[in-house]
């Protein structure tokens, strides 16, 4: 038990420690390639893993058919809350397969009876799903977590806080929903 909690903490060491010594690094290389400094700070934050957002950033920029620099650009031109945001719930929940690569798109969504939807992203507690559609930002804003799931989480995000990525606007449908036998329970559309 103490060797498991010993390499447990020498690990969050580490990630502490890379997380200092590139967070003040990418933060100074956006700024001098143009961006703003305070998002620049929302950019160069990493996740809990010691990753910044940089490697989702170009899987984002490719699935929406633009290049990084045109996104990295949008960006720069947002509310440094939004794009807060967007990195937190966005951009960070999102874990890249052994290749690299990203979910594009989830096939199915759920809800489950412990108040979880989970779709292109997890939206808890969620509403009542014969209530309100778990698209409504109102509900994301009364929610404790709103988390990316796939590429489309952020597109989906962005475009509902009203700051529509650049590039492909394409309209998705939601994906097929599986709904917990609840009384009078009905599929969303």
């Amino acid at each position: 038990m103490i060797g498991s909690t010993a390499i447990f903490l020498i690990n969050a060491h580490e990630k502490v420690e890379l997380a200092a010594k590139s967070e003040p690094f990418n933060k100074d290389h956006l700024i001098a390639a143009g961006v703003k400094p305070d998002i620049a700070n929302e950019l160069a934050n990493n996740d809990s893993n010691g990753v910044s957002p940089a490697p989702r950033l170009l899987a984002l920029a490719k699935y929406q058919g633009i290049s990084p620099n045109a996104l990295l650009q949008w960006l720069n031109n947002q509310p440094p809350s939004f794009v807060h945001n967007l990195v937190t719930h966005g951009l960070f929940p999102l874990q890249s397969d052994a290749k690299g690569n990203y979910v594009e798109r989830v096939s199915r969504a759920s809800w489950n009876t412990g108040g979880q939807y989970r779709g292109d992203f997890s939206l808890f507690p969620a509403p009542d799903p014969r209530a309100v559609s778990p698209m409504d930002p109102n509900v994301w804003n009364r929610s404790s977590a709103v988390e990316a799931q796939s590429l489309e989480g952020p597109r989906i995000f962005a475009k509902e806080f009203g700051h529509p990525l650049p590039g492909n606007d394409t309209i998705f449908p939601l994906p097929p929903v599986d709904i917990p036998s609840l009384p009078g329970a009905i599929p969303l559309k």
